[in-house]
């Protein structure tokens, strides 16, 4: 069981159980996998001696909704990303990590519930936002009817694979708990 966001003393508190916790963690660190992979050795050693003006864009689709190009021209959104993704990485990696962070402290046998205070609200509406970019990368969700389509395997009315429906479920479940969070914070 995972339940909504609430207010809690000078913070936000929501009831999680281990399954739930884990499967959470588990995303997260697959995740992280990927922010944090070092990727070709040509572009970081030019990042580092400040020659780089261009960066293709990932191949990967989970890390292309991570890290979308910042213009439509294809010269202009490489040079942009040389500029700003390294930054971009580390920021999404903080912020997964506090989350990650505050899912290990809700696991203990006398804690069943994630809290999250109110400074690391946004940061914690920003990773779950990020989350669901992952998946929505990893289940193609590239139109309005892609992603009816997960929903509707998500409620069962569709049955394209095991994997796939476990997929869009945690996809609608994360969802669902950064709405709660977001309800929660403008309450």
């Amino acid at each position: 069981m995972i339940g909504a966001f609430a207010r809690a003393g000078e913070g936000f508190a929501a009831p999680i159980d281990p399954e739930h916790n884990r499967i959470l963690q588990r995303l997260v660190s697959e995740i992280l996998t990927l922010l944090d992979e070092p990727g070709d050795v040509t572009s970081l050693l030019q990042a580092t001696v400040g020659f780089e003006t261009s960066r293709p864009g990932p191949a990967d689709p989970t890390l292309e909704n991570l890290l979308p190009p910042m213009s439509d021209d294809c010269c202009e959104a490489a040079r942009l990303r040389a500029l700003t993704e390294d930054f971009l990485r580390s920021e999404k990696s903080v912020r997964l990590r506090m989350v990650r962070s505050d899912l290990q402290a809700a696991e203990g046998p006398a804690s069943t519930a994630v809290w999250v205070s109110r400074t690391q609200a946004w940061d914690w509406l920003a990773a779950l936002n990020d989350l669901r970019l992952a998946l929505a990368g990893e289940l193609g969700i590239t139109s309005a009817q892609a992603a009816e389509e997960v929903w509707d395997t998500a409620r069962g009315t569709a049955h394209p694979g095991a994997r796939r429906t476990m997929a869009c479920v945690i996809y609608v479940v994360v969802t669902w708990w950064q709405d709660s969070l977001l309800r929660a914070v403008r309450e």
